[in-house]
């Protein structure tokens, strides 16, 4: 209760620390590492306001404790992870936890992108700006780890939506561009929900002219 009550109260320091845990598996991925420095600069900026410090842990290849030893540990800020990462030598019933992503992992309170809601939406924009033929592409991995919530609220899009074709989700492998064009010009998408840009440029490669004859999202 001494904890809660530092918190009510950012003038007081109450010299405990927070651990921000994961982001395993971004080192090379421009777009992972820029999304986690963002949501550590403003974890940081806020757990200063209510005197915390932050500090990034990572569990070694022997599978240790990155725990171990702090003592002064008020909590856990779990970064969004691009490879398993369960930590099974946390003792989770212990632990004030945030979860960064929606993957489902663990019983944890969670502080992330609804990502359901927010690709039905996008795809209700796509349908207010008059597109009819949306289409959408993510990688399988990613779709996986989020419990294939993406593809889940297309499909629930394209039954509801009867304006819209049903065209079939691509599912981004390691032969991404090649993959997209051949994809693109099978179902001739009009909008493109994706979450790299580099989808831009496939688009061009294969004929579109964005915005004029093409969108994406």
């Amino acid at each position: 209760s001494r904890v809660m009550a530092s918190l009510r109260w950012p003038s007081r320091q109450c010299h405990l620390t927070l651990a921000a845990l994961g982001g395993t598996g971004t080192a090379g991925d421009a777009g992972a590492e820029k999304y986690e420095r963002l949501l550590l600069q403003g974890a940081r900026q806020r757990a200063s306001e209510f005197g915390f410090r932050l500090d990034v842990m990572n569990p070694d290849a022997a599978g240790a404790d990155p725990l171990h030893g702090s003592a002064d540990l008020a909590g856990l800020l779990l970064l969004p992870s691009w490879q398993p990462a369960d930590w099974p030598q946390l003792d989770w019933a212990r632990q004030a936890a945030v979860l960064m992503e929606d993957s489902g992992a663990k019983p944890l309170h969670s502080a992330c992108p609804n990502h359901y809601n927010a690709t039905l939406a996008a795809l209700a924009q796509a349908v207010a700006r008059g597109y009819r033929r949306p289409g959408l592409c993510v990688e399988r991995a990613r779709d996986a780890r989020v419990e294939h919530r993406l593809t889940a609220a297309l499909r629930v899009f394209q039954e509801t939506e009867l304006r819209c074709a049903a065209l079939p989700p691509l599912g981004l492998g390691p032969a991404g561009r090649e993959e997209f064009i051949a994809w693109f010009r099978a179902h001739t998408p009009d909008v493109v929900l994706g979450h790299s840009t580099e989808i831009l440029t496939w688009m061009r490669a294969a004929g579109a002219r964005v915005p004029d004859s093409h969108g994406f999202i």
